[in-house]
């Protein structure tokens, strides 16, 4: 079970574990298999499937992108906000 996600846990005013997920997602997303995924993680791959499988579920359907793609793409996105908000 993981730990609580109190003050002692959070990175930058979120939890640890929203990154976890989130490198979990993007793996995923990237079309990487759930026995990848659960040796990145350091699960067994019942338990990857048990807290992951909606992820599969949900892109199943989707084009597969690669994890620098969509980091990059986010990225990006951050930059134009940033230079809306200050005016360039």
């Amino acid at each position: 079970m993981a730990p609580s996600c109190g003050k002692e846990n959070e990175t930058d005013g979120g939890p640890r574990y929203d990154l976890r997920h989130s490198f979990a997602s993007l793996l995923t997303a990237e079309g990487r298999s759930a026995l990848d995924l659960s040796e990145q993680l350091g699960h067994a791959p019942t338990m990857t499937l048990d807290v992951y499988g909606h992820v599969f579920a949900e892109l199943d359907a989707r084009e597969r992108r690669s994890a620098e793609d969509l980091i990059r793409e986010a990225r990006e996105n951050v930059r134009e906000k940033f230079a809306r908000a200050s005016g360039d």
